[in-house]
């Protein structure tokens, strides 16, 4: 463990899986059916007041592999008084990318074309 002034300290986390990734991305935030929100939450998360459906797209650039495309749509909701998103889908455009985040983070990655 590192010692010290914590401004000096580093994740080791974040040292280990930094990669030094760029990413240009576009982000649509815009109101949705509110049943149809409501329909797809899981328990115990619920609708938020505003019914907001949230759809990015981005291609991400990694230093020594291909550029790939990625994205998610996401929908807007609340849990215990706590506004946020739920993610649906993170469609990606290479195998690699898929593996990266669904085994590793457990983001509901799929591989689309």
């Amino acid at each position: 463990m590192q010692r010290g002034h914590p401004s000096k300290c580093g994740s080791r986390e974040v040292e280990k899986t930094s990669v030094g990734a760029w990413s240009t991305v576009l982000v649509a935030l815009f109101e949705t059916d509110p049943d149809a929100l409501a329909s797809v939450l899981p328990r115990p998360l619920e609708p938020s007041p505003r019914p907001l459906a949230k759809a990015t797209f981005a291609t991400v650039d990694i230093p020594g592999l291909p550029t790939f495309g990625a994205g998610s749509f996401s929908v807007q909701c609340t849990h215990d008084g706590t506004v946020g998103y739920y993610c649906l889908v993170m469609p990606m455009s290479t195998e690699q990318s898929v593996i990266g985040g669904r085994e590793t983070f457990g983001e509901p990655r799929r591989s689309v074309r």
